[in-house]
């Protein structure tokens, strides 16, 4: 089910979890001189996560994601279900301007910090599905592989991202402000 969609006047489409964010950028939106183009969405991942759920749902190429989520992981995947443009924090109004302008001539590009990953792909898949869904037995059969290999995926994400457990692994994928680098030596010790 999709939540939160507002339409404005310049034919774009706003996805938020939160009613709040959504409100204030229609009302932004429907302020600016823009001509009538195809059918943009724009993506408000709030919550987090919100955005996999509706780009799955929405069939359209003209799709601006926006998040604040900071972890690189994260931006990694958003960036593979391959909206026109993928954004995240910190962004102004004139970002937002500039992407739908982009998007209405059909050019894309993304605005996210630069981060090469340790993990592979599969990795980060595992990564992303372990923290949006605790059950690791449907994360397996998700991912059409045994629990043992999960597992075994799991001990190297904790490896190379520094990392002592799933609660670990969730509240690095959904960091807003990064994942410090004394975080795993803290909860370790108490």
């Amino acid at each position: 089910m999709i939540l939160g969609n507002h339409e404005t006047n310049n034919n774009i489409t706003i996805y938020s979890g939160n009613k709040f964010f959504a409100e204030l950028l229609k009302s932004y939106l429907d302020t600016l001189e823009l001509s009538k183009q195809a059918q943009i969405d724009i993506i408000l991942d709030a919550p987090w996560g919100y955005a996999f759920s509706v780009f799955a749902q929405i069939n359209n190429n003209r799709t601006i994601i926006i998040t604040d989520n900071q972890c690189g992981e994260y931006h990694l995947d958003l960036s593979d279900l391959k909206p026109m443009v993928l954004m995240a924090k910190p962004i102004g109004l004139d970002d937002i301007k500039l992407a739908v302008q982009m998007v209405a001539v059909e050019n894309g590009y993304q605005k996210i910090p630069k981060y090469e990953s340790a993990l592979s792909k599969t990795e980060r898949k595992a990564l992303q599905l372990c923290a949006l869904n605790s059950d690791r037995k449907q994360v397996a059969k998700m991912m059409h592989i045994s629990p043992t290999t999960l597992r075994n995926y799991l001990s190297e994400i904790y490896s190379k991202l520094g990392l002592a457990n799933v609660s670990d692994l969730a509240l690095y994928y959904f960091s807003s402000h990064g994942f410090p680098d004394n975080f795993v030596k803290q909860s370790m010790q108490g």
